[in-house]
């Protein structure tokens, strides 16, 4: 099978794929595994929806990262930024270059738009 890319806007849809590719990381009582704290990161930003950048093989969440809206202001000047956070590769799919395809379609959507992006290391 063959992997795809994908960036949607947050739904509460994508909550049960979401936490089942976090679960090959995390321990079940991680806030990570919350609907209350992924609603309150994806969805309740006063800045608007996250992104949902996405891996899939045959359906199922393989790679993730979120693209978080901000507004970075200085001196008056504002400029529209996202913050990745919560990036993950499923363990078994490591090493085939699934974070290198979510960064590829996050430039494309830069290309689009005049925003920044920002990141730090998971």
């Amino acid at each position: 099978m063959s992997y795809e890319v994908a960036i949607e806007d947050y739904s509460d849809g994508h909550l049960g794929n979401l936490f089942d590719l976090f679960r090959t990381y995390f321990q079940p009582d991680d806030r990570l595994l919350t609907e209350a704290y992924s609603r309150w990161l994806y969805a309740d930003n006063p800045f608007g929806l996250a992104r949902m950048v996405k891996v899939t093989e045959g359906g199922r969440w393989k790679g993730f990262m979120a693209m978080i809206p901000v507004e970075l202001t200085r001196k008056g000047v504002s400029l529209r930024a996202y913050y990745l956070v919560n990036l993950l590769v499923d363990p078994k799919h490591q090493g085939k270059n699934l974070f290198g395809k979510m960064i590829s379609a996050v430039k494309q959507v830069m290309a689009e738009g005049d925003f920044a992006l920002m990141g730090h290391p998971n």
